[in-house]
């Protein structure tokens, strides 16, 4: 009986692209994805695509068989696209932790991810157009805000901790005041490049903003 985990990864794409509820005729026309065995996969694994850790397993399937953090990310709605940072950021090693809470005043925070004294403090953008800069910095100075209260918490004192927007649209990494705005196809280069950006006085702590 043939699996999810069976499946070709065009139709893993397209499975996940209709689940979205995208128009799967542009799948056909730009990707040739045949309708009826898309419909009939979406019919038998409709229950399961309910579940993100199944979404997950399939976007983790799509990554490794060659579509781009792109790609996926353009047919996850904004708690996959959320999921999708945070498994980026799990692979290089660090701890996550999602819809962090502070209480004194009531703020979240869409995902920190820390490693030893170094903590990102990120902000996910899924909008499906380009932020304007008046929408930017607005974006930029509330962020700002959350990530120092996230420096008055205990557990946080004395880490360096840096403010990041991540995008879906943009098409390359830039910074705002200190802030970088990233979008997701460049995510694993910022990981595996922030020191430098540092360094270079791009990137900033946020107890320097």
């Amino acid at each position: 009986m043939t699996g999810l985990e069976d499946i070709k990864p065009l139709y893993k794409y397209a499975l996940l692209y209709l689940y979205r509820g995208g128009d799967p005729l542009k799948l056909s026309a730009r990707n040739g994805v045949n309708q009826y065995i898309l419909y009939s996969y979406y019919n038998k694994f409709r229950r399961e695509l309910d579940n993100i850790d199944t979404r997950i397993k399939l976007i983790y399937s799509i990554l490794s068989e060659g579509f781009s953090l792109e790609d996926v990310a353009e047919i996850l709605d904004w708690r996959d696209f959320e999921e999708l940072v945070s498994l980026v950021f799990r692979e290089y090693g660090y701890e996550v932790i999602r819809s962090f809470r502070i209480r004194r005043p009531p703020r979240e925070i869409d995902i920190i991810a820390y490693s030893r004294d170094t903590l990102f403090c990120l902000e996910c953008k899924h909008w499906d157009k380009l932020l304007s800069p008046s929408i930017l910095r607005e974006v930029v100075k509330s962020h700002i805000d959350r990530c120092r209260l996230l420096g008055n918490i205990s557990r946080y004192i004395g880490m360096k901790i840096y403010p990041v927007v991540i995008t879906l649209r943009h098409h390359k990494t830039f910074f705002e005041g200190g802030v970088a705005i990233i979008p997701i196809n460049g995510l694993a280069n910022f990981i595996e490049n922030y020191l430098s950006l540092v360094i270079d006085g791009l990137l900033r702590d946020v107890t320097s903003l």
